[in-house]
């Protein structure tokens, strides 16, 4: 479950190594921490990740990729858990991979698009659509603050399961939810950008 967590805040949140936008304000060099909720950090044994946007890019099946890191850990001490590798694609959508090793591609739609109601495939081999714009005025309470006027994108994980990505604009990644059966849980929340 964490690592699809981590899957999906990089495939969204890294997408501004590419492609600049008010919802997603990072720039090489830049990173963001966030916290567990206290019982998804009982799940995973750790409380904290942290993204860093690098500068570094590797060539990839005749592509080039910009990498961003995740590091796990409990707030003070790190280690690294995954690098993804990022491309604009001729339709300016934002092409993630999860690994050198992954030939699969997750796909997100460019940013002029995510207007609410929108939907698409996160991945390129999957016909349904499982991902969709919620909405774009969106109020979240977290632990850390609260955050209105939020962009919501929520992903389909099971049949009756969805994460929730809120972000918010000039500052990014504020929160991710689960939804069960209906019922949202906060899974992560901001607490720190650099």
């Amino acid at each position: 479950m964490k690592t699809l967590i981590f899957s999906i805040l990089l495939g969204l949140s890294a997408t501004t190594l590419l492609a600049q936008h008010p919802y997603y304000p990072y720039e090489p060099g830049d990173s963001f921490e966030m916290a567990y909720s206290e019982e998804f950090a009982e799940m995973g044994g750790s409380s904290h990740t942290k993204v860093e946007f690098t500068t570094d890019t590797k060539s990839m099946g005749g592509q080039t990729y910009r990498a961003s890191s995740t590091y796990v850990g409990d707030g003070a001490d790190y280690e690294l858990f995954t690098t993804m590798y990022f491309r604009i694609d001729k339709d300016g959508n934002v092409v993630g991979r999860t690994s050198e090793e992954q030939d699969e591609e997750i796909t997100i739609p460019k940013m002029e698009d995510l207007a609410s109601g929108y939907s698409w495939s996160s991945n390129s081999s999957e016909a349904e659509k499982d991902c969709k714009v919620l909405d774009t005025d969106a109020t979240i309470v977290t632990p850390a603050a609260t955050h209105s006027n939020c962009l919501v994108i929520q992903m389909q994980e099971d049949e009756d399961v969805y994460i929730r990505m809120y972000l918010k604009r000039n500052v990014g990644v504020v929160a991710i939810a689960f939804e069960i059966g209906g019922d949202e849980m906060l899974q992560a929340y901001l607490v720190g950008n650099k």
